[in-house]
């Protein structure tokens, strides 16, 4: 029982041999590394998810087509079968990207140990997710179209706006937390 185990034990123990992936809790970066290749593992598609999950508009604009970032969330599954949703996606993106630029914010990226997998993906997965926001989706999830989606629909439950310019801003300004992704 914990109320049986000093506080000093406890934390000791964790912090010494929790980790996730073999990764311990002294190495965050290498988390967020595991965590986006595995959000950001499909190739792009306009579609998704046995062709439930669309893009509405300038399908022909897609860029990255084909090339491995999409989220997986735009062609992946749940307990009603099929999922393919921006919302999702949503959820996914802005909690990875929050947790990334707060690891550069506060220099615990380390300097030679950049992957450039993972900032490739996490490119072409921001890229891809905002064109099909702008563009609107059409979204389906738990065994049933969710109907058509855009940015607009998401400002509410995800902070879209805010991550979306956290996003634009930080990978192109040198002085943004984020600009060297």
């Amino acid at each position: 029982m914990f109320n049986q185990t000093p506080a000093t034990q406890l934390e000791a123990a964790t912090r010494s041999e929790f980790t996730y992936h073999g990764n311990q809790l002294n190495s965050p970066w290498r988390w967020i590394e595991r965590r986006a290749l595995i959000n950001f593992s499909k190739p792009v598609a306009s579609s998704g998810a046995g062709q439930r999950g669309y893009l509405l508009s300038n399908e022909d604009g897609l860029p990255a087509v084909g090339e491995i970032g999409m989220a997986t969330e735009f062609d992946s599954g749940d307990g009603g079968g099929f999922r393919s949703d921006l919302q999702y996606v949503a959820l996914g993106w802005d909690n990875s990207l929050a947790n990334l630029c707060a690891l550069a914010f506060f220099h615990r990226i380390p300097g030679s140990d950049k992957p450039a997998e993972m900032f490739r993906r996490y490119r072409i997965a921001s890229t891809d997710y905002l064109y099909k926001a702008r563009n609107g989706y059409h979204s389906y999830s738990n065994g049933k179209p969710r109907g058509f989606q855009y940015e607009a629909d998401l400002h509410d439950a995800t902070g879209y706006w805010w991550h979306r310019d956290l996003w634009l801003v930080g990978s192109t300004d040198a002085f943004a937390p984020c600009s060297w992704v």
